[in-house]
């Protein structure tokens, strides 16, 4: 903790910062449980920012740091400090609580789990990453006041599923509609609303516990789209596209993002196996429906 105020402290620029944990139970006085200070300067204070965590409903912890004069903390450090409140909690909760373990995942032998995945998406559960091992977790039940402030939102999810995919942040913008610093922004949110502590490894667990995609109707495809489909399928590369089609390779390069994100298919590779695996059926409905006709 003292090196998390010292680095924080640094960061705004804090002459003296501070760490509490206090027990709090209906009709009885509070008790402080931990309280971690770092070195003042020698000048008093007369200017303080705080931030609240609350790990458990029965526990409060106020994290301060102290000014000579009054600081504006900008937006981008407000973001910055609410997200480590929320890391603080769980680390918090998974010291204080080891009854809230629920299990031990290894991303290196797990099979898909939508229970788990549904699980951290709607904030019950978050994940601590074990110091030895980058690939083992430990998955911890969240307690229910933080569900609202851990659930991902609808453009959260959308966002990891398809960073699940191994689709580029612009590809993914253009799929959603976003602007790259949006799916940056939620890709930041995502991870640390589970616990994690790098989009990388947001990835990993996403594609972990979660079956890939299947290819899906390509009726949710633009015409524009299914003829780009098609050429695609036939090998051509963007440049080829483009001069068929007579647009831009750019122009191209983004409705093959859009494509990949509405089937599912992680590459231009996976798009022509999906495409030959499925020959078949194809080939039996076409023949289904000329003896019909």
């Amino acid at each position: 903790m003292r090196a998390v105020l010292r680095e924080l402290g640094t960061m705004l620029r804090a002459d003296a910062a501070g760490f509490s944990l206090v027990a709090i139970r209906s009709g009885m006085r509070p008790r402080l449980v931990e309280a971690v200070v770092t070195p003042a300067r020698a000048r008093p204070t007369g200017f303080a920012c705080a931030l609240l965590l609350r790990p458990e409903p029965e526990l409060a912890g106020v994290m301060w740091f102290a000014h000579q004069t009054p600081t504006h903390v900008s937006r981008s450090d407000r973001t910055k400090l609410s997200r480590l409140a929320l890391q603080i909690e769980t680390a918090l909760r998974f010291r204080l609580r080891p009854d809230t373990v629920r299990m031990t995942l290894d991303l290196r032998t797990c099979e898909p789990r939508h229970d788990v995945w549904d699980a951290l998406a709607h904030g019950r559960w978050s994940l601590v990453q074990r110091t030895d091992c980058r690939d083992v977790y430990a998955v911890i039940e969240n307690a229910t006041s933080s569900h609202p402030h851990r659930r991902l939102t609808d453009t959260e999810a959308a966002v990891v599923r398809l960073a699940a995919q191994n689709l580029a942040g612009k590809a993914i913008a253009y799929a959603l509609g976003l602007s790259p610093s949006a799916v940056s922004h939620a890709l930041g949110n995502a991870e640390v609303k589970m616990g994690l502590v790098s989009p990388g490894d947001l990835t990993r667990v996403a594609r972990a516990l979660t079956e890939p995609s299947r290819p899906i109707d390509d009726a949710r495809l633009t015409p524009a789209e299914r003829d780009v489909l098609e050429l695609v399928l036939a090998g051509k590369s963007n440049r080829q596209i483009g001069a068929a089609r007579g647009r831009s390779e750019r122009t191209v390069a983004n409705q093959v993002a859009s494509i990949l994100a509405k089937t599912g298919a992680p590459s231009r590779r996976a798009l022509r196996t999906l495409s030959t695996t499925s020959a078949p059926a194809e080939a039996m409905t076409t023949d289904s429906r000329a003896s019909r006709s």
